[in-house]
């Protein structure tokens, strides 16, 4: 039973606010919204946990985000986070990126390819702490119905290991 259940602060009758996803620590919740301010039609955002409280949402900008859709995000324990987007290019409609968000700046955004990505929507991506196996939903053809859920398993990781330290951007110092 989910019990003594309350809303979020953030949360608005005026925008959408979904897809949330924790980080391993408990104190970063990732998610999208298309509350006003963002780049495109949902934007990914991340609050802190501050003792029993939440930040204010913070956009995670415009190397992550686009003129187009972000969203189902997920944090893997090594700091690459993983997401769908219809705006960064790719097979089809939404496909899965990952991006190192370890640094101040971005990494390289890199699309995971045709192996988890169709012309379809791909998303809800997520992975075991070694980066070998996982699940993510697909609407591509030759599923059961609308959108299935599909695991994986690879023979090496898909993780990359973490970037070596970069400058700090003046404009977001500190936003990770």
């Amino acid at each position: 039973d989910w019990e003594n259940i309350t809303p979020l602060p953030f949360n608005s009758v005026d925008y959408n606010c979904a897809h949330p996803a924790l980080s391993a620590d408990g104190k970063k919740l990732f998610f999208s919204s298309d509350m006003p301010g963002g780049y495109g039609d949902s934007d990914l955002y991340y609050v802190e946990k501050r003792g029993d409280a939440w930040s204010k949402p913070i956009n995670l900008g415009s190397e992550i985000n686009t003129g187009g859709k972000e969203s189902f995000p997920y944090l893997h324990e090594n700091s690459v986070l993983f997401f769908s987007s219809d705006g960064h290019g790719g097979e089809g409609k939404l496909d899965i990126f990952m991006v190192d968000i370890s640094q101040t700046i971005p990494g390289e955004i890199i699309n995971l390819g045709e192996t988890f990505n169709s012309p379809g929507d791909d998303l809800g991506f997520i992975i075991n702490e070694e980066g070998t196996k996982g699940y993510f939903s697909s609407d591509r053809k030759g599923g059961k119905g609308g959108d299935d859920i599909y695991m994986f398993e690879a023979k090496k990781s898909i993780i990359f290991k973490k970037r070596k330290s970069q400058p700090r951007h003046p404009g977001i110092a500190g936003a990770w």
